[in-house]
């Protein structure tokens, strides 16, 4: 299906707004992926272990690097990724519910969403990897067409996990979409060329992936005192942190729409993308609202079907039905939008982010 015209002008505008009032914004362990890219630009020997789990990033900035400076870099190169992103969300929406109106909801949301406003256009690795999310959840919806297809889709996939273990629940994701028809070869073909790199490249950069998941993962938790099963596993700590690095509107659509969406094959497809996605968050420590990025490609699209719906069904009321449909949508979106920002401006003010420019709570390139 086409994209509308109407809505890449949409989406882009709204990228390029978030993108450049949130630009460069440095975190605390950005500087972490700072040295990556100065070892592989070969101004120092020892290379973080970060940098050698997710070194897709830090070796892409090495392009700009020598010449705008390498925090500058990643900002550029995940502001680039800012709208794209969107577009792949509209994409892989539109592909699961032949619906351009719900892509386009499904995108807005995503574009103004508290985590992507605060590190989309970041001097910090999620914007990648954000953008990876997107694109293998989408390339592993034609895994099963052919070998070759499998092969080449597991290639790209495999190179782009190398952006963020946040990846890893789309590529299984394809390979059981794939298994679901029957198409045992494919799914093999697939699995092993999209998991090959980010096993054997990290090993072959000298890190231990069991030593640095346990260090910054269970190690983390423990210092901080969260190395308990109550916390772990509290469902109003997990469900808080759902809605603060997501939206209101967007979890609220996603309760919504899971509960009037009829397709059973498009239930089947939420089931698997969401359980994935659901168990791989349960592994890492409820310590930050930004650790639920990993749920964009799964939750984005449900939840547009959700504000679909609620702005028909406010549209049906009486006295709320003075506001059309579009008006409600309006509204709904620009005030999700609105507290989105002043969430992530929060981040800004409190210090955890450190913003370019004077104005509190933004961050704006000095170009």
């Amino acid at each position: 299906m086409s994209l509308n015209k109407k809505h890449l002008t949409i989406m882009v505008a709204i990228a390029a707004i978030e993108s450049l009032t949130h630009f460069g914004v440095i975190a605390a362990d950005s500087p972490h992926f700072f040295r990556a890219t100065e070892y592989f630009l070969g101004w120092r020997e020892d290379l973080p272990s970060v940098g050698a789990v997710r070194p897709l990033l830090p070796f892409l900035t090495t392009t700009l690097a020598p010449l705008i400076g390498i925090s500058m870099s990643y900002a550029v190169i995940n502001a680039i990724l800012y709208p794209i992103s969107g577009i792949i969300c509209y994409k892989l929406t539109q592909r699961l519910t032949k619906n351009p109106l719900v892509s386009l909801i499904s995108s807005v949301m995503f574009l103004t969403s508290v985590a992507m406003i605060a590190f989309g256009a970041s001097a910090y690795y999620m914007g990648l990897t954000i953008f990876s999310e997107f694109l293998v959840a989408l390339l592993a919806l034609d895994v099963w067409r052919s070998k070759l297809n499998a092969l080449f889709r597991g290639i790209i996939s495999g190179i782009l996990a190398l952006s963020g273990e946040a990846t890893l629940p789309y590529i299984l994701f394809g390979g059981i979409l794939t298994l679901q028809r029957r198409k045992y070869g494919e799914a093999m073909t697939y699995l092993v060329f999209s998991t090959l790199p980010p096993l054997l490249v990290p090993t072959l950069l000298g890190c231990n992936l069991l030593q640095f998941y346990l260090k910054l993962n269970i190690g983390y938790a423990k210092s901080i005192g969260y190395l308990d099963l109550a916390h772990w596993f509290d469902p109003f700590t997990r469900i808080k942190f759902l809605a603060a690095g997501t939206s209101l509107l967007m979890l609220t659509g996603l309760i919504i729409g899971f509960l009037v969406d009829k397709d059973e094959d498009r239930a089947k497809t939420f089931y698997i993308m969401f359980g994935l996605t659901f168990l791989a968050w349960l592994t890492w420590v409820p310590s930050e609202r930004r650790h639920v990025y990993i749920f964009y490609p799964s939750i984005s699209w449900m939840s547009g079907i959700g504000v679909c719906w609620l702005c028909e069904t406010l549209n049906q009321k009486p006295i709320l039905n003075k506001l059309s449909f579009k008006q409600w949508l309006i509204i709904l979106l620009a005030l999700n939008a609105l507290l989105s920002n002043l969430l992530a401006a929060q981040w800004y003010v409190g210090g955890y982010l450190h913003p370019l420019g004077p104005i509190p709570g933004l961050s704006l390139p000095p170009f």
